[in-house]
């Protein structure tokens, strides 16, 4: 009886955020790319150290020798977690984001993985920031759909906090985590001004150039809106999350900067010399064949009522379980292609 008083608590916590933050505002789409050098200060004005770049280390380490190599470094974590500072480097700048959850979606990438937990942890522990990473597993019997799999992440980090002693030790309705970046597994920041945060008055796009690109900034990757981006939890829920309808490889991101967009009315990302990101190499998944199919027919119906109908708000899953590591927590999830096809087929008839 207690545990499902609690589960009908969080449930209310969660309806009450959507309700209170679910404001969606039908703004013009023709809305510019800002590419601002003061959004947030302390990515910009903090002189971290002469050089800037991040010595990204491609070693092919196992989990007992990363976790060994941090012990003699004395990165201490638990469960993938850091809470060894209370001021991070964005304070003289007056930014409050101290919390930051990463959320990454996975299958399959091992080898990428060991090399992101490696590279990853001291380079956050360096920015002085309380943050998490947390991986986000569908099991294998489950199509991979990345926005699904982010949908979901959010809401179980978020269930993990409130639940969690050590997040929460008074046990009310609260969550710890002010920060969510969605982060893919293949991509480490080469630039030690990149800072780990969020804006208060916009989502940020942190993977503006990539070195399998060429950094290049022109044509499809002026618009390019994948692999890293910072939600404040109110930015989340108000653009209803990522779509659930892009299974396979392709768009998902296209369609979240549109949301983005329609939200915010712009679309930020920090500067091309401090958003360089290392992209570690690995087979490329299956396309979507539909995904541009998709991505106009849900655009339309974007700019038809000026908000996304499906989301975070219409994400269905189950949770198959959580795996606490030293390095990481892991959360396993399943979901049911039909739940989706039944979605799509509601907003075709809207």
């Amino acid at each position: 009886m207690k545990k499902h008083s609690k589960k009908l608590k969080f449930i209310g916590l969660i309806v009450t955020i959507l309700v209170s933050n679910f404001i969606f505002i039908n703004l013009n789409f023709e809305a510019e790319f800002v590419n601002n050098d003061d959004l947030p200060k302390c990515q910009y004005t903090k002189n971290v150290k002469k050089s800037y770049k991040n010595e990204i280390n491609d070693f092919n380490l196992s989990y007992a020798q990363i976790e060994e190599n941090f012990k003699k470094r004395s990165i201490i974590l638990d469960q993938g977690r850091s809470f060894t500072s209370t001021n991070n480097l964005c304070d003289s700048n007056g930014i409050k984001f101290k919390k930051i959850a990463l959320i990454i979606p996975y299958r399959d990438r091992e080898e990428n993985l060991r090399r992101f937990l490696f590279n990853m942890h001291p380079i956050l522990k360096r920015q002085k920031i309380n943050y998490g990473i947390y991986l986000i597993e569908p099991t294998q019997d489950s199509q991979f759909n990345r926005g699904i799999i982010l949908n979901a992440g959010f809401i179980e980090v978020i269930k993990e906090s409130v639940n969690d002693k050590k997040l929460n030790p008074l046990g009310i309705n609260d969550f710890y985590w002010d920060c969510f970046i969605f982060h893919d597994v293949d991509m480490i920041p080469e630039d030690e001004r990149l800072m780990y945060t969020c804006d208060e008055k916009y989502p940020l796009h942190l993977a503006v150039t990539r070195r399998s690109n060429n950094y290049s900034y022109t044509g499809y990757f002026k618009n390019y809106y994948g692999g890293i981006n910072a939600f404040t939890p109110r930015q989340f829920i108000g653009i209803n999350g990522f779509s659930n309808q892009y299974f396979n490889w392709g768009f998902e991101d296209d369609d979240l900067r549109e949301r983005v967009r329609f939200k915010f009315n712009q679309v930020v990302k920090i500067p091309q010399k401090i958003g360089r990101i290392f992209t570690d190499l690995h087979e490329r998944s299956d396309r979507n064949p539909y995904r541009k199919i998709l991505f106009k027919f849900l655009f339309s119906k974007l700019k038809k009522y000026g908000r996304a109908l499906e989301g975070l708000e219409t994400v269905k899953y189950q949770f198959n379980g959580k795996e606490p590591h030293f390095l990481f927590t892991k959360i396993k999830i399943s979901y049911n292609l039909a739940d989706y096809s039944k979605q799509m087929n509601y907003l075709k008839k809207v």
